[in-house]
């Protein structure tokens, strides 16, 4: 599986290799890819070994806080009474 993390913030060349050196501690993680300059880490990963959520809450825990995806609003013209 694929997974893209935003990050709360944008990661320095130093907090990259730090974000990248504790993901590749997880079980089933396949590849990790984190530019720098960037607020995203895309990581490929054996579902059956780890988690999104076991994932998200260790970057977490070291200070690298995922944030929530953003929900899509949409305008409401009104036609279907809201229905």
């Amino acid at each position: 599986m694929h997974h893209s993390f935003q990050l709360a913030s944008a990661l320095d060349a130093a907090n990259v290799t730090r974000v990248l050196d504790l993901l590749r501690t997880v079980p089933g993680i396949r590849g990790v890819h984190a530019p720098a300059g960037a607020a995203h880490v895309e990581v490929a990963f054996d579902d059956s070994l780890t988690s999104v959520h076991q994932m998200g809450k260790l970057l977490e825990e070291h200070g690298y806080p995922p944030v929530a995806p953003q929900q899509r609003s949409h305008t409401c013209c009104g036609g279907c009474g809201g229905h």
